[in-house]
């Protein structure tokens, strides 16, 4: 007869709600053991707002900002450790809540920030672009097309 202490970790490979089953194999005439184990996997999720039209602009003439939500709809913090824009004609203003530019952006569980959108169109026509959101959110990357038009 005696004890043994046995340490578990819990280290979730997705979100929601995991299980299984620790076996403590044994020569005891009553036979195996076992233990049901339980866990909830938390995870960040990342929402954006929709799609940004900044109408017609003159070239080389700067709009007012306009702002699109991140939302965090997960369980978990969510950690933002890059946003973009693939177009220079669209300019990104570091969300407030951010703490310095470069640095990661934090967003609780539930909570939300707003990123914002300058344009200045450098040429006459339609000008499309697409802001990329980078994040520890599993489901990978989520992006927002911004557009306008430049006009002479």
């Amino acid at each position: 007869s005696g004890t043994a202490n046995v340490k578990l970790t819990f280290k979730p490979t997705a979100a929601g709600d995991r299980t299984a089953t620790l076996t403590f194999e044994s020569d005891d005439p009553g036979g195996n053991r076992t233990v049901d184990l339980k866990g909830k996997g938390a995870a960040p999720k990342l929402t954006i707002g929709a799609a940004l039209d900044f109408g017609e602009r003159q070239v080389g003439s700067a709009s007012a900002a306009q702002s699109i939500t991140l939302k965090n709809d997960g369980d978990a913090e969510l950690e933002i450790t890059d946003i973009g824009v693939d177009l220079a004609d669209f300019a990104l203003t570091i969300p407030a809540t951010a703490p310095s530019v470069g640095a990661p952006l934090k967003i609780a569980s539930g909570a939300q920030s707003a990123m914002s959108f300058k344009f200045t169109p450098a040429a006459a026509g339609a000008r499309n672009g697409t802001g990329t959101v980078k994040s520890d959110d599993p489901s990978g990357d989520k992006t927002v097309n911004v557009k306008g038009t430049g006009k002479t």
